[in-house]
């Protein structure tokens, strides 16, 4: 966290020091470190990251997908690794698609604090990726706290990953802490960043406090 202020001269009246009302637009500026999780270690399930899949009634696993070119598998953004998904692909009979309120099987990103259950609210951008000659269609939503805030209905584009024609689209959301999909087709996530709101500092709080304090004094000798 850093703290940004104008500087200005301190006014002293009889005798006391007030903390100038320039202290009062204290901009903070907030470095929130990002975190990436894109599979290359083969690991779908990342909890020391704060990422982690879960499953809800008799929702069908997720797979990695190790590399394109074959079957339904996509290559990755950042490599040769991708996390594979059906949503509710009928020739496949997969349940892993969010249909809306009244369903009770599918699978779930959650975001969590680091090593534990506990939900945290992040930022996230992610990929969607999906072989060249498919045409399925995609939804996600983005929850916070087990409600919805927010829906996203990617259109892809054509990229080309070492020499694999693909399609893709990046996708983000704001401020949750759980992600559902669904579609009619298999397709590949990867390459999720994310960060967690900032949070002023106690040392930052202070010093807004103590500016307040100075303008009220100002005021009150006036």
């Amino acid at each position: 966290m850093q703290i940004a202020y104008m500087t200005t001269r301190c006014i002293v009246r009889t005798g006391v020091q007030l903390v100038p009302a320039a202290m009062m637009a204290l901009a903070l500026t907030s470095h929130a470190q990002s975190t990436l999780v894109n599979f290359e270690d083969s690991q779908l399930q990342r909890p020391d990251a704060g990422f982690i899949i879960t499953y809800t009634g008799n929702a069908s696993p997720v797979a990695l997908a190790t590399g394109g070119g074959s079957s339904w598998k996509v290559e990755g953004t950042s490599g040769s690794n991708a996390l594979g998904f059906w949503g509710n692909w009928t020739p496949g009979a997969k349940n892993q698609g969010y249909t809306g309120a009244g369903d009770t099987n599918w699978v779930s990103i959650n975001f969590v604090v680091p090593n534990t259950s506990t939900p945290s609210a992040v930022d996230v951008s992610f990929d969607l990726l999906e072989q060249a000659t498919q045409t399925a269609s995609y939804v996600f939503y983005g929850f916070k706290d087990g409600n919805l805030v927010s829906t996203n209905v990617p259109t892809l584009a054509s990229v080309v990953f070492n020499t694999y024609s693909e399609k893709m689209a990046s996708i983000s959301f704001s401020g949750i802490d759980e992600i559902r999909l669904n579609s009619n087709g298999p397709g590949g996530l990867d390459n999720f960043v994310f960060s967690t709101s900032a949070v002023p500092e106690p040392s930052s709080i202070a010093l807004a406090a103590l500016g307040a304090a100075g303008l009220l004094q100002l005021r009150r000798r006036k």
